[in-house]
């Protein structure tokens, strides 16, 4: 899959030791919230960053895992980050980012968190934290598992599978799929396929 035996290791992880990290981490940012904030605010600003992530989850998806390629280097950046996962979609060990990645990114976000907000950012980046883990698991949810019986659980596994099987290029928004509806990226009951995914490289 990787020619580089590194970069193979890198990017395999256990949901688990994705909860182990994450969790903790949410819960001082938490601790951390609770020495300024009251609980109704606290619990206003993690809905907040909770609803913020699910609008980040499909602006990146959509921008950064599935950019537009013009070179080689970018086909096997692109292939690196993400679509290796769609080239082996049911791969255990890469349904979630590496941490090595999205602890970078969170540390990022948090920094433009707290420049813009200040201390309330811990509050907000409690329910970011907390979207992000609802997303990977329903992620890791609907490689693993059958479809639900419930319409909800049917929507979010059925646009997921279609943006692997029908259209790589839409149906951003798996944890939230109301964005795709709002962005007009919605692939259900399409007939068309768009299924380039850029190819290992040799």
């Amino acid at each position: 899959m990787f020619c580089n035996g590194l970069l193979g290791s890198l990017s395999k992880i256990s949901p688990i030791t994705l909860l182990g990290i994450y969790i903790p981490l949410s819960g001082y940012a938490l601790w951390v919230a609770s020495a300024v904030s009251g609980p109704a605010e606290i619990i206003g600003l993690a809905t907040v960053g909770f609803l913020a992530w699910t609008l980040f989850e499909h602006v990146f998806h959509r921008s950064v895992f599935h950019f537009w390629l013009n070179s080689k280097f970018q086909s096997w950046l692109q292939f690196t980050i993400h679509g290796v996962h769609h080239q082996y979609p049911h791969d255990k060990d890469r349904l979630v980012m590496p941490v090595t990645v999205s602890l970078l990114i969170t540390g990022l976000l948090f920094w433009l968190f707290y420049s813009i907000l200040g201390q309330p950012a811990c509050a907000f980046t409690v329910g970011f934290i907390l979207g992000y883990l609802f997303y990977d698991m329903t992620h890791c949810s609907i490689h693993n598992f059958d479809i639900p019986h419930n319409k909800l659980g049917q929507l979010i596994w059925r646009q997921h599978l279609a943006h692997h099987f029908l259209d790589t290029r839409n149906g951003s928004g798996i944890s939230a799929p109301f964005w795709n509806y709002i962005f007009w990226t919605t692939i259900l009951n399409r007939s068309k396929t768009n299924t380039d995914e850029p190819k290992p490289l040799e």
